[in-house]
């Protein structure tokens, strides 16, 4: 892909995840760090964040509340729990600004060990984790004890293919949860494509705006945002 078109489609996406979760995601450790440093952690924060929105389909809140990158995360940058899907997503996140590259192998040898830990999570694993992932014990615990659960390792970033050692990696963890030809693990890829079409198809989206009274109405915050109730059809 040419340089310009990689520079183009950058852009999009980094305009794209600003203009979603600029108020959304928690950037408070970053109050006293240079410029590009916090501009750079925020897009990968972000961007873990907007491939949970889009392969979870779940609200940009929900997404950005499933983000835990910060220091002594142990390679894991989100977590989500969707209860009703019985399905555990795992992000690790790179924004590369120039477009080439790839988390290396280094980095997900991090990630695969990150998941068997917060699969895990006994008092002795937890100690490997952040303040933002213990506050999320219950919600781990949860998930893990769920009869039937699906888990769903995400590599987000925004460069080149992975490289073989790095895929392979990912493709022994998949292996190892899957031991016995018991299926509960696979992987995906949101890579800078994938990032990019999800922002051309939500572009297309024209908004409605109707009015109506509604009543007897409720609301309910999972797995998304939603209210219901009853509307005359006079």
């Amino acid at each position: 892909m040419a340089d310009r078109v990689v520079a183009f489609r950058i852009d999009q996406v980094e305009s794209e995840i600003k203009q979603i979760f600029t108020d959304l995601i928690d950037m408070s450790d970053y109050e006293n760090k240079k410029t590009n440093d916090k501009n750079n952690a925020f897009n990968s924060r972000a961007l873990a964040a907007y491939s949970l929105h889009i392969l979870a389909d779940v609200s940009a809140s929900i997404a950005a509340d499933s983000i835990v990158d910060a220091v002594d995360d142990n390679g894991i940058d989100g977590f989500l729990f969707n209860k009703k899907q019985k399905t555990l997503w795992i992000v690790q996140s790179k924004w590369i600004q120039s477009g080439q590259g790839c988390p290396n192998k280094g980095d997900l040898l991090k990630f695969k060990e990150g998941i068997f830990d917060l699969l895990d999570f006994s008092p002795k694993k937890a100690k490997k984790f952040n303040y933002k992932v213990k506050q999320k014990e219950g919600e781990i615990k949860q998930a893990t004890r769920t009869p039937g659960l699906k888990i769903k390792i995400v590599i987000a970033y925004t460069g080149d293919k992975l490289q073989t050692h790095g895929r392979c990696t990912l493709e022994e963890c998949i292996e190892e949860l899957n031991d016995n030809d018991n299926d509960i693990a696979s992987l995906e890829i949101f890579d800078l494509d994938k990032a990019y079409s999800a922002v051309i198809e939500s572009s297309k989206q024209e908004d409605i705006e109707v009015q109506f009274s509604l009543s007897n109405w409720g609301k309910v915050d999972e797995p998304y945002q939603a209210f219901y109730g009853q509307i005359s059809a006079l």
